[in-house]
């Protein structure tokens, strides 16, 4: 490679990105969302604001019409008429982050809204939603359901098992950035409504990189001026993604040393239990998460914590998902569904954690970290922790405090 075209194409970069710094600098730097450190808090986040703007009535249903043209989903004016909107609509099978029906002496329609932000798919889940809707009396053709995801993914096989209704996927990155600004627009007389709705547009931009997708589009564009200039693109992103294996190893190398000091738990590395879903995490699994990126997320660590008497071994995992989480972790044999059971899962839910008494997760929760543990993209701010030596330490002994807060929980049973 010729080092001249080399340092040439880093100083188009250098100079594209110290313009989006400069627009940056141009914000006023306060963000709600960002103070009250919940930016990627699915549920009393996300769902809540959504559900919010979805049933508001004092602006005469506006931002309701609004989402729908922006997912560009049909819906009858006269039934958005009679919206009502339900955020975590319980049944005996689940909950349902939101629920739209819609009615009137001629028709009605039912929207169920799965917003998933960083969790993974329950098994079954949107075959059960859907089943328990038509159990209120609609037909087929009356219920709509959306898979709402940062990026438009698709719902993973479990959870549509047995389905046979359409699923509409949508996205944080188009569709509800659409519709934010377009109900920004509409709110320009109502300053308050506004203010907040400016702020939640950014945090969906910082959630899934747009400005920093409008920053490598024009890179981009300088690629593309000639071969030469994306042959040395080409070198350069295969070293970032080195770069990527290597911090996570670092990410997880770094958190078990940091736990070993914890003295009330102890590392699992019988093989038998560390088999399937419950895999250490290694360099060859990171590098297959990066490289392949199918059927390599499920690794991480395991410790043990205690045995109770009336449930069983209690094991804390932390694991992959794209975002970094950890939790209870059910073992090889199967837990008592005992009083002192029932009575960690009400534990568990007031304290914050999801997915209670799945098959594999006594309950689990991503951890509340600035930057977040998401290792997919490893983005600037959490590389830049990484790789600062004092940085690290304290983001590792923010988990530690947030594993011992478990611990701690565990042992009120």
């Amino acid at each position: 490679m010729n080092i001249n075209r080399f340092d040439n194409l880093m100083s188009i970069v250098e100079k594209i990105k110290e313009i989006y710094d400069i627009k940056e600098s141009m914000r006023s730097g306060f963000n709600i969302f960002k103070v009250l450190d919940n930016m990627s808090d699915e549920v009393n986040l996300h769902s809540k604001l959504i559900c919010e703007l979805l049933g508001n009535r004092k602006y005469n249903g506006k931002y309701i019409q609004l989402f729908f043209q922006s997912i560009g989903l049909q819906v009858d004016e006269r039934l958005i008429d009679r919206a009502v909107v339900m955020r975590e609509r319980s049944f005996s099978n689940g909950r349902i982050d939101i629920l739209i029906e819609m009615y009137n002496d001629k028709d009605k329609k039912a929207i169920i809204i799965e917003n998933k932000i960083y969790a993974d798919d329950v098994r079954g889940q949107l075959n059960r939603y859907y089943k328990s809707v038509k159990n209120l009396g609609y037909d087929d053709g009356q219920i709509e359901i959306i898979y709402l995801t940062l990026f438009g993914d698709t719902p993973s096989d479990d959870s549509i098992k047995n389905l046979k209704h359409e699923v509409k996927c949508i996205s944080y990155s188009e569709d509800i950035n659409k519709w934010i600004e377009a109900c920004i627009r509409e709110s320009a007389e109502i300053p308050e409504v506004r203010e907040i709705l400016i702020q939640y547009r950014d945090v969906i931009k910082i959630l899934t990189y747009r400005e920093e997708d409008e920053m490598v589009n024009d890179i981009k564009i300088e690629l593309m001026k000639n071969l030469e200039r994306y042959e040395c693109g080409l070198d350069i992103s295969k070293a970032v993604l080195e770069v990527k294996k290597e911090q996570q190893y670092v990410l997880w190398s770094e958190l078990e040393r940091r736990l070993s000091e914890v003295n009330s738990i102890k590392l699992v590395d019988d093989e038998k239990f560390l088999s399937n879903k419950n895999k250490h995490y290694s360099k060859k699994l990171i590098n297959d998460y990066y490289e392949k990126n199918v059927g390599a997320k499920t690794y991480g660590i395991t410790y043990f914590v205690k045995n109770i008497e009336d449930i069983g071994d209690i094991y804390i995992r932390i694991e992959m998902s794209d975002l970094v989480f950890f939790g209870i972790r059910k073992s090889l044999g199967t837990l008592n569904k005992s009083e002192k059971y029932k009575s960690l899962l009400i534990n568990l839910k007031e304290a914050g954690f999801n997915g209670l008494d799945t098959q594999w997760w006594v309950g689990w929760k991503f951890f509340n970290l600035t930057p977040n543990l998401y290792v997919k993209t490893m983005n600037t701010e959490l590389v830049g922790t990484l790789i600062d030596d004092e940085n690290r330490d304290a983001m590792m002994n923010r988990i530690a405090e947030q594993i011992e807060d478990l611990i701690r929980l565990i042992n009120r049973v």
